[in-house]
């Protein structure tokens, strides 16, 4: 009887570390905007250090995003068409307020 009893605490034990194994990820938010406000639908990457994509992520109609990450070493690359590409270090921060800048664009076509 008692050899079931722990058998049946040492699984307990077990199911515990494997729950807190899993959960060693970190969740992160924040809003990109440009001069005109809200950027919806922008790319926000985490890539690590060889540039790979790790886990990614578009905002929403408000510009905001919100993911888990794999790594707080890593970084996030923030991209949309016509605007120039931010790559920030992750680090300990878990809310990110992302400025875009706009691309050099043409000023005049001639035809």
């Amino acid at each position: 009887m008692k050899t079931s009893n722990i058998k049946y605490l040492l699984l307990a034990i077990c199911c515990l570390f494997t729950s807190a194994a899993m959960a060693q990820g970190t969740r992160i938010s924040g809003t990109v905007n440009d001069v005109e406000g809200p950027v919806m639908m922008c790319n926000v990457v985490e890539i690590d250090a060889n540039n790979r994509n790790v886990s990614y992520s578009q905002t929403d109609i408000n510009g905001n995003f919100s993911m888990e990450i794999v790594n707080t070493k890593n970084k996030l690359q923030i991209s949309y068409v016509g605007y120039k590409k931010v790559t920030i270090p992750i680090g300990d921060r878990t809310v990110f307020d992302i400025m875009l800048e706009e691309e050099n664009t043409l000023k005049e076509v001639v035809v």
